[in-house]
């Protein structure tokens, strides 16, 4: 079963040793973006029945005073589905990558782009300066000079 289900994701051939290399810190970084913005959707969405849940939700709703977001539950709603859709479209770009298909390093350097500019976008400047993590823009900043560097050696291999 698991040996089709690779089979069926990453096709017969094995890419090179870079390209294997550069996919799986993709897949590491998919797995940061999906595995949080699940959780927090979940916690946002059935999370009423949890402990201590009016302690968070006012918590909750104190940051988004602080940062001058009005309906905070809604707008970070929005940014984590958007989070999750990128991760989605990361995950998607990693796999045509692999199986060195067109289009899968635009893919991913594109959803990266959009994952390290979605809190800026949707949230404002105050929540992007104070709760994102340096380490979100440093491992999408080597990623995606990773799959640049891949793209360009494609090119270059073609040529």
């Amino acid at each position: 079963m698991f040996a089709a289900f690779r089979r069926f994701f990453m096709g017969k051939k094995f890419p090179n040793t870079y390209t294997r290399i550069v996919c799986n810190l993709g897949i590491v970084s998919f797995l940061y973006y999906f595995c949080w913005s699940l959780v927090v959707l979940l916690l946002l969405d059935f999370g009423t029945g949890l402990p201590k849940y009016k302690e968070w939700n006012e918590i909750f709703l104190s940051y988004g005073l602080k940062y001058g977001i009005y309906d905070i539950h809604f707008m970070f709603n929005t940014f984590v589905v958007c989070v999750l859709v990128f991760s989605v479209a990361l995950l998607i770009g990693i796999i045509l990558t692999w199986r060195q298909k067109k289009g899968g390093h635009v893919i991913v350097i594109i959803s990266q782009v959009l994952l390290a500019a979605s809190p800026l976008l949707i949230m404002g400047v105050e929540y992007f300066n104070a709760e994102v993590l340096a380490y979100e823009w440093m491992s999408a900043g080597v990623l995606m000079l990773l799959f640049l560097t891949g793209y360009f050696l494609k090119l270059r291999k073609k040529a």
